[in-house]
């Protein structure tokens, strides 16, 4: 069974896995910023509150106000992790395509091998993770006698070929024979 290619160039390839993994990050990023954010807002109000009991004469801002106020002056802050954050995002996709590209690959191969069917050894692309892992399962399969020779791989496309060829000489034949049925059923002043 042929796998389709257009799968090796997507960058997201399994829910499962890079899904749980940039959800986590996402996250973890609201997380930080809140926590930073709120973090340094405690940090000038309670600088605030001490220069206060140092000076009584000092008017007192409200709670509020205080907050308002280090929002309009430290918003830029908030603009720039956002503006931020969508190339983390792509950057964590990638990497976790280096995990899940390869694990995907593995689960192709396992299906085809519960299948009965014999492999070509797993490939994986420049900078894919799992490599070791990869040698260790292609030498298994070599050992286990699971992996397809050359003569045998050859013959599988070729009846792969076959296959789809037969499959859509049919459907050019069931679709000739469905235009004639329908000339056929027309009456015979129609076709004039």
């Amino acid at each position: 069974m042929s796998r389709p290619q257009h799968q090796r160039k997507q960058v997201y390839v399994s829910r499962a896995i890079q899904g749980r993994i940039v959800s986590k990050l996402a996250m973890y990023w609201a997380t930080y910023h809140l926590a930073l954010w709120h973090g340094m807002f405690l940090f000038h109000y309670f600088l605030y509150r001490s220069q206060l009991m140092a000076d009584p004469q000092m008017a007192t801002i409200p709670f509020g106000t205080q907050y308002s106020q280090f929002m309009s002056q430290n918003y830029s802050m908030l603009m720039c992790a956002a503006a931020v954050f969508p190339l983390i995002f792509w950057d964590m996709m990638k990497v976790t395509h280096r995990v899940a590209g390869p694990l995907v690959r593995f689960a192709h191969t396992l299906s085809e091998l519960k299948q009965g069917k014999k492999v070509r050894p797993v490939t994986l692309r420049e900078g894919d993770m799992l490599t070791e892992f990869r040698d260790d399962f292609n030498e298994y399969l070599e050992a286990a006698g699971l992996l397809l020779d050359d003569d045998t791989a050859a013959e599988q496309r070729d009846a792969d070929v076959l296959t789809e060829l037969r499959d859509l000489s049919e459907d050019v034949a069931e679709t000739n024979i469905s235009s004639e049925e329908s000339e056929d059923l027309q009456p015979a002043g129609a076709g004039s």
